[in-house]
């Protein structure tokens, strides 16, 4: 899966960016985890390249939602990756916080699709 994660990133990296919106949310958690005041953050320079790989897979995500379990895998997938990313960097809570890295894309992802095809979407988020 991992290097599947890999492969996926290394095809839609043109798509891949970093986004300061997201990355705070992962900074956050990090604060509440860390017991710390979480709007005194500071964002440390890996976070971009590690969330970049991170949501790669969230760009294979099927434009028919309708296909459960093609979704469910890319879910599993971005959980996965997240996880052992998270854990070798040395978080104190992996699983918290692999949930928040893998959800915050999708949520993007689906919330960007119902404007375009609300026909409202703003390229700059």
């Amino acid at each position: 899966m991992l290097i599947g994660s890999l492969l996926t990133y290394l095809v839609h990296a043109e798509y891949i960016e970093n986004r300061p919106d997201s990355l705070y949310i992962i900074s956050i958690a990090e604060a509440v985890l860390n017991r710390e005041n979480p709007y005194n953050i500071s964002m440390p320079s890996y976070y971009g390249p590690v969330y970049n790989f991170l949501i790669a897979p969230v760009y294979l995500m099927p434009k028919n939602h309708k296909i459960v379990s093609y979704g469910v895998f890319v879910l599993l997938l971005m959980f996965l990756t997240s996880f052992l990313v998270v854990r070798k960097i040395g978080m104190r809570d992996p699983i918290f916080l692999a949930v928040v890295i893998a959800s915050d894309p999708v949520i993007h992802y689906y919330a960007v699709n119902r404007e375009i095809m609300a026909g409202s979407c703003s390229i700059n988020r």
